[in-house]
Parts: structure tokens; C-alpha cells; sequence
């Protein structure tokens, strides 16, 4: 038997190709962002919305993003090509070693990351730079769906 949030993981019980889980965008998406970040958005990956309130989701995501956590040896090498010279790579490839064997990943799970969407709502609609950005009926009906483009992006 499947268990519904269990294809959040594993996309492909349900005949989705490719390894698209939520642990496999999480860490491509961290891949793609600049090196020098990197160590910090693993340390600091915050769930919000009301599929992650399923009974032992961060703590599976944890699990999971564990067992992906990049090649350490790829980082200390990437590291050390944007930042060091040849002269001071000895001594400074032994404190990235040290740096990253510390690596971890961190979940955070916010006891309200079910209303996290419209908290943060309810916060930009209340701020008085969104009061250009709202849109009334009138001109919904004159203009149709492409007025959400011209106002709002």
C-alpha cells in the first residue's frame, strides 16, 4: 500500500518519470545557486504550506536530504578554486576539510507553516507600496487576466 505524501518522495510510484521529488528540487535548486551560499541555504531550509504538516515530513525530508548531501571533496574543491592560491592551499585545504565534515543539513518546521501563504499575504497586502497593485473588478472585467501581468510583475 502507497501512502498519499509518500509520492512527494518518490513522484515515480505513481508513474512520474525522473527523480523529481521534493529532496531532488530542493537540492538542485541549491546547486544552482552561487557556491559561495550554498552550505548556508542547506542549513537553513524552511518548510511552509500545508503538505509539509504531514505526520514525519521534516523529519523524512531531513532523512532524505541527508543521504543526497553533496560530494564533500566537490565542495572543498569548488571552495578552494574561487578562493585560494596555490601557495596557502595546504594549510587551507585542511580547514575547509575540517569546515565541511561539520556539514548539515537543517530543517526548519514552523508550528504555523500551514498559514505561512497567507500570513505572508495578508502582510504584503497591508503594506501601502500594494496599493497600486490592486486590481477591482471593473478592471478585471474591462482588461480580462493580462492586467494581473501589467500591474503586478
Amino acid at each position: 500500500m502507497l501512502r498519499a505524501p509518500e509520492v512527494l518522495f518518490r513522484p515515480n510510484a505513481l508513474g512520474v518519470s525522473g527523480d523529481s521529488g521534493v529532496d531532488a528540487l530542493i537540492c538542485d535548486s541549491i546547486a544552482k545557486c552561487n557556491p559561495d551560499i550554498r552550505e548556508q541555504l542547506w542549513n537553513n531550509i524552511v518548510l511552509n504550506g500545508g503538505n509539509t504538516i504531514f505526520e514525519g515530513f521534516p523529519q523524512r525530508l531531513l532523512k532524505e536530504l541527508n543521504k543526497r548531501e553533496p560530494d564533500r571533496s566537490v565542495l572543498v574543491d569548488a571552495f578552494v578554486r574561487r578562493h585560494w592560491t596555490q601557495e596557502r592551499l595546504s594549510e587551507d585545504v585542511m580547514h575547509l576539510l575540517k569546515r565541511f565534515a561539520s556539514y548539515k543539513c537543517n530543517v526548519v518546521a514552523p508550528p504555523e507553516r500551514k498559514y505561512s501563504a497567507w500570513l505572508g499575504g495578508s502582510i504584503l497586502a497591508s503594506l501601502s507600496s500594494f496599493d497600486e497593485r490592486w486590481i477591482t473588478k471593473e478592471e478585471y472585467d474591462e482588461t480580462g487576466p493580462s492586467i494581473v501581468n501589467k500591474k503586478c510583475l
